[in-house]
Order: structure tokens, then sequence, then C-alpha cells
């Protein structure tokens, strides 16, 4: 849900470039603010992805119920939290320390 439709067209992007001729896919920004609202877009889409996640597997604790070994689903959905505080981090990062391009 999050990275299906991105994922696609980045794949097919790269696929038609180099495969068909097509156009060579456009670079994300390298530096300053637009390089810190794509890091902000790119774990926006990771944390939905994510988010999604979570749900399913509570869900799948929800059946299985107290009496079932849920532990493995309790350890994705740790895993699943880490990832979205990975993200948060990292766009928080490029915003508060955002790289700047060389002179020259």
């Amino acid at each position: 849900m999050g990275l299906g439709h991105r994922t696609i067209k980045w794949a097919d992007a790269r696929v038609a470039h180099r495969f068909a001729g097509g156009p060579a896919p456009v670079p994300a920004p390298k530096y300053g603010t637009a390089r810190a609202v794509h890091e902000w877009k790119l774990a926006a889409h990771w944390i939905l992805a994510a988010a999604v996640a979570l749900g399913l597997l509570q869900a799948a604790v929800w059946y299985v119920g107290g009496d079932g070994d849920i532990g493995s689903l309790r350890m994705w959905q740790q895993k699943m939290l880490f990832l979205i505080g990975a993200n948060v981090v990292v766009a928080a990062a490029y915003t508060v320390f955002p790289k700047r391009e060389p002179a020259g």
C-alpha cells in the first residue's frame, strides 16, 4: 500500500532506460530543502507501509488469542516500530542538518 506503486514506477523507469532506450530516471535531489522534502516523502511511504503491517500483525495477534504463541508476531511489530523510528530519524536529520551544495 505505501510502497507498491512507488516501487513499480521506480523499477519501470530503470528497466525502460536500461533495455528499451527510455529516458534516464530523474535522480533524487542531493542538497538543501529539496532533499529534506524528498526524505520526508520517502519516510511517509515507509511509515504507511509499516502501519499497515502493524495493523495486520495486530489482527493476527487477536486471531491467535492469549492462549497461542504470539511471540513472533510481537517481534515483527517491534521491527515495524523500529523501521518507523529509523525513517523519522533520517528525515529529521536531513531537516536539521541539511546537506549543503559544494562551493564552486
